[in-house]
């Protein structure tokens, strides 16, 4: 019998509950520190036209960009910070964007050995 496939499937129900214990925690740290986050937390023009989709500390460096673009020409741009990867809340993503989106750029950072740069 096939064993790990079907104990995969009797987990499924509890890695689909993770987002909702993930925001009831990140609930939790921002009663004790004041600090909010979101699974997916979105910084930008509130019209924002393009947005970039980041992890990592590379959400901070995007953030000041946007910001320094809308300062400069209120450009419509956003960026969202991925919070939490696994499992990818596709409710709680489409929740962050802007209306007005058109256009969204995904980031990732990696480094892969023989790769140039």
């Amino acid at each position: 019998p096939d064993i790990f496939f079907q104990s995969n499937m009797a987990s499924e129900r509890f890695y689909r509950a993770c987002p909702r214990h993930i925001e009831e925690t990140m609930q939790e740290v921002e009663r004790v520190t004041g600090r909010r986050y979101n699974l997916f937390d979105y910084f930008g023009h509130p019209d924002a036209q393009f947005v970039v989709v980041v992890m990592g500390s590379a959400g901070n460096t995007t953030q000041q960009f946007v910001r320094g673009a809308i300062d400069a020409d209120n450009a419509k741009f956003g960026v969202i910070k991925v919070r939490c990867y696994r499992p990818w809340s596709v409710q709680h993503f489409l929740a962050s964007l802007p209306a007005t989106v058109q256009r969204i750029a995904v980031l990732d950072r990696t480094r892969e050995e023989g790769a140039l740069g």
